[in-house]
């Protein structure tokens, strides 16, 4: 494990960060990830998450080293907490490594980097220009022009950016403060920090082209040489340690372009999957990607989240999925899971950089007043969300209903049958008069009413398993911060860009943006609205989907109790009807 040191006193204030004091020596558990280290404080063994920029690695001191320089702000933390970020926020204080110039007159100000004069960035493209014609003498030409650009028919986009000025709006919004907006990589890529610095990883990692297609009010993703299929769970397995595997295999197959047989399957442990969720929550924050279960041991759970995930078209296109469903040797899938997250190959190509390469059709952009259009979406995605959960909620009362009256049956039924089974030993004894044909249909009704118990018994297996396979999976009925919904997300995400826009907005008004800076803003904000509808329709569809299925299921199943039982009740009424009650004494 890695030791560092602490140059900066940090005070962990959300869950799960660690609270250090300046010269406090720490140990990180894995590879520091979005600039942030898990480690445990060796003074006191508490453990959690600080800023990497608060660090440095443990070395034998030099002296006359000076006073370290005053402490740069911590980056994004992951899946943070929410926080409604200011929308005039003062220009952040930077790190030593950045020199602010500022402009007094116009409200603007530079930031000059040091930049290595071999570096690739020194291609780059000037504020406003149209990158289609881009062309870096360090990077794979003919990948780069098609995946470098966002294919706009109008207006301009700041994908790569000068080297030597970064784009104002960042000070009125305040991008370095922490919250799920800023970790999601949405609100730099608004505000003109995506750069395209890692499209050599991206070119490594991101081979299909993403698109948002179709006009605003039906636009959906849309993805390059698109092949449908899912992953199922075949069956649960042990390892020689007792763990338990899940052995999964692709319907109808995987696409032609992984290479693999037709027949090829994979084992995989519950641990696996789990890396393969956070590996895709890192890569699309921006897409809702469902929990998946952490004790699954059956892979009921398991197998409706790879059916969930693989139905949407940038997910199961993602090479991480290939990875996932590709390698059957373990040492060589433990190599490739650590080459993605660290060392040279890693994939750097996250957030902001992947909403970079989304290309939005022209057809799919608002161009009418976005603040409007902003506050008209966020509001229909809140009734939607509200119709959805009443619907479902409505449901699963519904479902827990019929498993009582189910279990209240039952209840009634045995009374009946004990009833019944005394009768019939009562009727046996008498053997007059019919007698004895009664004591002969009150054993049988023992019997009916057996069945009836039973069918009823599965009634309410089902009915109480049936919200954990069918209704609960549907993302509009998540309420919890740990397990929240696409429409939870997708309104809190449309509400902080509607503050980001209101900020650039009154700046413009001001006149203390420029017109190409406020247009670039402009831009990129269409094809946020854009992406964000094309995730919002997609989820729609699956809660639609979701509901459709669950109903058949469970009419399905409630069809099969009531026709068993009614046959047994038929029986039953034969049986009565049957019986050879003298006429005459």
């Amino acid at each position: 494990m890695t030791s560092y040191r602490v140059i900066y006193a940090f005070e962990g204030r959300d869950e799960g960060e660690l609270t250090v004091n300046e010269n406090d020596i720490i140990e990180a558990h894995e590879s520091p990830e979005d600039g942030w280290v898990n480690a445990t404080n060796l003074s006191n063994g508490s453990t959690g998450f600080v800023p990497e920029n608060y660090l440095e690695i443990l070395e034998p001191a030099v002296p006359n080293q000076g006073p370290p320089p005053p402490p740069p702000p911590p980056p994004a933390m992951p899946c943070s907490p929410i926080e409604h970020l200011s929308v005039n926020q003062q220009p952040p204080q930077y790190a030593p490594q950045h020199e602010i110039h500022s402009n007094s007159g116009s409200g603007n100000s530079d930031f000059n980097r040091n930049v290595d004069q071999n570096s690739s960035y020194q291609d780059s493209i000037p504020v406003g220009a149209d990158c289609s014609s881009y062309q870096n003498k360090n990077l794979d030409v003919n990948r780069l022009d098609r995946r470098a650009s966002s294919s706009y028919s109008s207006g301009t986009l700041r994908t790569i950016g000068d080297a030597y000025k970064i784009d104002p709006i960042k000070n009125i919004v305040g991008s370095t403060m922490m919250g799920k907006f800023k970790s999601s990589g949405v609100e730099n890529f608004m505000v003109g920090l995506a750069t395209g610095k890692n499209m050599q990883s991206g070119i490594m990692y991101d081979k299909m082209e993403t698109r948002v297609v179709g006009d605003p009010e039906n636009c959906r993703w849309e993805v390059e040489d698109d092949e449908i299929w899912k992953v199922q769970v075949i069956r649960t397995l042990k390892d020689d340690k007792h763990n338990v595997l899940f052995e999964l295999k692709a319907d109808p197959c995987l696409p032609q372009r992984f290479g693999m047989p037709s027949e090829h399957s994979i084992k995989r442990k519950l641990t696996d999957c789990h890396w393969l969720d956070k590996r895709l929550r890192v890569k699309y924050p921006f897409i809702y990607i469902p929990p998946v279960s952490k004790d699954d041991v059956k892979g009921i759970q398991l197998n409706h989240w790879f059916d969930y995930i693989c139905q949407h078209p940038v997910i199961r296109n993602s090479h991480y999925m290939k990875l996932f469903m590709s390698i059957t040797d373990k040492q060589r899938f433990r190599e490739a899971k650590r080459n993605t997250e660290a060392g040279k190959n890693q994939d750097k190509n996250l957030k902001e950089e992947m909403l970079l390469q989304i290309k939005v059709s022209t057809e799919s952009k608002i161009n009418e007043d976005l603040t409007s259009v902003m506050a008209d979406i966020k509001k229909s995605t809140e009734d939607r969300q509200l119709s959805y959960a009443q619907t479902t909620n409505q449901f699963g009362e519904f479902v827990k209903n019929s498993a009582a009256c189910a279990h209240n049956q039952n209840m009634m039924l045995h009374s009946f049958q004990k009833r019944m089974n005394e009768f019939s030993q009562e009727q046996q004894k008498i053997q007059v008069m019919g007698s004895d044909s009664m004591a002969e249909a009150a054993r049988s009704t023992v019997n009916d009413l057996s069945k009836i118990m039973e069918n009823n018994d599965e009634k309410m297996t089902n009915s109480s398993q049936f919200t954990n396979k069918h209704i609960t999976y549907s993302q509009c009925t998540s309420g919890s911060d740990s397990t929240a919904g696409w429409n939870d997300e997708g309104g809190y995400m449309m509400d902080q860009m509607i503050k980001r826009y209101t900020a650039i907005n009154s700046k413009k008004t001001e006149q203390k943006l420029n017109r190409e800076s406020f247009a670039n803003a402009k831009e990129r904000t269409k094809n946020l609205i854009a992406i964000h509808e094309a995730e919002h329709h997609h989820q729609l569809k699956m809660n639609n989907k979701v509901i459709k299925e669950s109903m058949f299921e469970y009419l399905r199943l409630h069809t099969r109790y009531l026709e068993t039982e009614l046959e047994t009740y038929k029986k039953m009424m034969a049986t009565f009807e049957n019986i050879q009650i003298p006429e005459s004494e």
